[in-house]
């Protein structure tokens, strides 16, 4: 091997070595220990900067929590430095006393005092319990019948409730793509129907027919679902002609009244 061809060997190797040297560098990405902006080779070390002020996290303490699924690490404490730099550190059990703990164990608005360092914070936690909001849909009987779109674990079942003899539906649902989708549909056996179900650019088209006529509550067809469920933004789509029907009190086929709902829990 001539001199260039070493050379040129050579060169090739030293920039693989810098390009897996950066790329190692970039690897770090746990929020709670970024690589320092000075030193990109170590990661910060927070304990030992100076705190310049501690803030509630407007956005975490802003939102709504089931219930169910409400963890204190999902609250966090803004923290800000004297160099500039700030990070969110979650809330820990021991920066609440006995009686504020206490009472994230119901539904409802909390307020509560958050210790961190030698400060006390004021703030209010929003929990929910989104299953109630699930039951006893058609009570004034405005509607012929309801179906509801209801999560269990990583599926979505939808829910038939009807007084009145259900045939089928037609219909057209909206959700946020970037954030959820669902597949494998299924046509419950206890529905003993057909249903032919399309997801497309953050739309469901659902055509549904009962081989026999359907009342009480039945799951009428479900989904595998992945993503974030809560805040997909699913709904029915209003501009739609969403079309249901059913046996009327007379035994002829009419159009139903439907409230199509989607819980949030």
């Amino acid at each position: 091997m001539n001199k260039t061809m070493r050379f040129k060997l050579f060169s090739v190797l030293v920039i693989l070595m810098l390009s897996l040297c950066l790329l190692l560098v970039g690897c770090n990405d746990d929020p709670d220990d970024p690589v320092d902006p000075d030193d990109p080779g170590t990661e910060i070390d927070w304990d030992s900067k100076t705190i310049d002020h501690v803030e509630v996290d407007s956005v975490s303490f802003g939102e709504e929590y089931d219930i169910d699924d409400f963890k204190l690490e999902d609250l966090k404490m803004h923290v800000y430095y004297t160099d500039g730099m700030d990070r969110l550190v979650p809330c820990t059990r021991d920066m609440f006393d006995d009686g504020d703990y206490d009472k994230l164990a119901n539904p409802g608005t909390k307020k509560v005092i958050i210790y961190f360092g030698d400060e006390e914070f004021e703030a209010k936690i929003y929990i929910v319990d989104y299953a109630l909001y699930d039951e006893d849909l058609n009570r004034k009987k405005e509607y012929d019948a309801v179906i509801k779109a209801i999560r269990k674990d990583n599926k979505l079942e939808f829910i038939l409730e009807s007084e009145n003899n259900f045939a089928g539906v037609q219909a057209k649902y909206v959700f946020d793509k970037d954030k959820f989708n669902m597949t494998n549909f299924k046509v419950s056996d206890t529905a003993d129907s057909y249903g032919n179900f399309e997801v497309k650019d953050g739309e469901l088209y659902i055509s549904f027919m009962s081989a026999k006529n359907l009342k009480g509550e039945v799951v009428l067809f479900s989904c595998d679902i992945s993503g974030d469920f809560r805040h997909s933004g699913l709904t029915i789509d209003e501009n739609y002609a969403n079309r249901a029907y059913g046996i009327g009190e007379e035994s002829t086929e009419r159009l139903f009244k439907i409230l199509y709902h989607v819980s949030k829990k």
